[in-house]
């Protein structure tokens, strides 16, 4: 619900029975309708933070609370021979300024990157090894927006490959980042492909888009024409297709 009291979704999922991010059968079934659709990588949105690891003082725990029925979730899918997604990270840097200390991170700093770095660090310690998505033996980290941080440069960037080594037995995150960051990473992408194929390296679309019950926003919708719209932006990505 949004605050006045008025529905906060436009679209709804099939049924609200344990419909919880601390539900391990809610994860199969989302693991189980990936396979059927072919998807490899699953990439859970994730507010962790060095602000946000005390359950009773984070505004943001579920991020770390979901992450346990989720890997329990694919362990008895695997034990039943089946082959989910593996996971990989998308790190929602809005974090960098919405935290639960009220801190907006400087990522030119010294302390900034060591928060940056410790918030993926966080995550792939939560996840066993056996479980990560990975490119050329990589971990798969996506960045979401720069613009919540205060400053950023490619020390953060830089930082975040040689402390991961460090703690993770020489292994190097493959990082993407979104096209507002100023830095070299191993690839990019951009957001927003709900409203149109983007493909700076690594493609992004979807099947439309409608926010209309976002409060306090003029509403974009992109009317999924029956799905002749996805369909029409997969056919443009596979006229001149990336790798990923």
């Amino acid at each position: 619900m949004d605050g006045d009291g008025t529905d906060a979704l436009t679209d709804h999922p099939p049924t609200l029975t344990d419909f919880s991010y601390k539900s391990k059968a809610w994860h199969e079934t989302q693991l189980a309708d990936m396979m059927d659709a072919g998807i490899d990588i699953v990439l859970p949105v994730y507010w962790g933070a060095p602000s946000e690891r005390n359950p009773t003082s984070s505004q943001h725990y579920w991020s770390y609370a979901g992450l346990g029925p989720l890997i329990t979730a694919r362990d008895e899918l695997l034990q039943a021979d089946k082959q989910p997604p593996r996971i990989g990270l998308f790190y929602d840097t809005s974090t960098l300024q919405y935290n639960s200390w009220g801190e907006h991170i400087d990522l030119t700093t010294a302390r900034g990157r060591e928060w940056f770095y410790e918030s993926i660090r966080d995550f792939f310690s939560l996840i066993p090894p056996r479980h990560w998505a990975m490119i050329n033996g990589q971990p798969v980290v996506f960045l979401y927006n720069s613009s919540f941080a205060v400053a950023h440069d490619q020390s953060c960037i830089d930082y975040v490959k040689q402390a991961f080594a460090r703690d993770f037995g020489g292994r190097v995150p493959y990082l993407v980042r979104e096209i507002s960051w100023r830095v070299q990473s191993d690839n990019v992408y951009a957001w927003g492909g709900a409203l149109g194929l983007k493909n700076p390296g690594i493609a992004s679309l979807g099947p439309g888009y409608n926010d209309s019950a976002v409060p306090g926003r003029t509403p974009l919708t992109v009317d999924r024409q029956g799905g002749a719209f996805f369909e029409r932006n997969w056919t443009r990505f596979l006229w001149n297709p990336s790798r990923i």
